[in-house]
């Protein structure tokens, strides 16, 4: 008798173990279904901000090239075009360095944000690069995707 009821105890035990890991299994799975939809209109929205970010970006980079090629026809067949046309490139390049550098802040920050909040909800969202011209260099930039939900 004392056989057969550690017997059953130890059943119910395990059963219950197994039951258990299944049910948390599944409330995962539920967990990332409910959520899927909020995640997709936080990656779009996450994303709209991003193509925002990008857009000035170019748009400051390009201001600024217009201005670097206008310096240099301005400094043309004067004296010392060696010196001057090296203290503009190192302007130029010191202000797409520093438009790079707040792009790819404040993108990274966008998209960090969005990744730990759908991996809180059971979504899988990551990066994907994508080129953007800045003047006369290529960075680049993290849109988000969905890998699963």
């Amino acid at each position: 008798m004392k056989k057969l009821t550690k017997s059953i105890l130890t059943l119910i035990l395990t059963l219950s173990l197994f039951t258990s890991l299944a049910l948390v299994a599944y409330a995962e799975d539920v967990n990332s279904d409910v959520y899927y939809n909020e995640i997709v209109v936080m990656v779009n929205d996450a994303n709209s901000t991003i193509q925002n970010k990008i857009d000035e970006a170019v748009r400051q980079a390009d201001m600024l090239t217009l201005a670097y090629n206008k310096a240099l026809a301005a400094i043309e067949g004067t004296g010392n075009y060696q010196d001057k046309s090296s203290a503009i490139n190192q302007a130029y390049n010191y202000g797409l360095d520093a438009i790079e550098d707040k792009l790819i802040k404040e993108t990274n920050e966008i998209s960090d944000k969005v990744i730990e909040e759908a991996g809180e909800k059971g979504v899988i969202v990551q990066c994907e690069l994508v080129p953007v011209q800045l003047g006369d260099r290529v960075v680049m930039v993290d849109p988000l995707i969905i890998i699963n939900g």
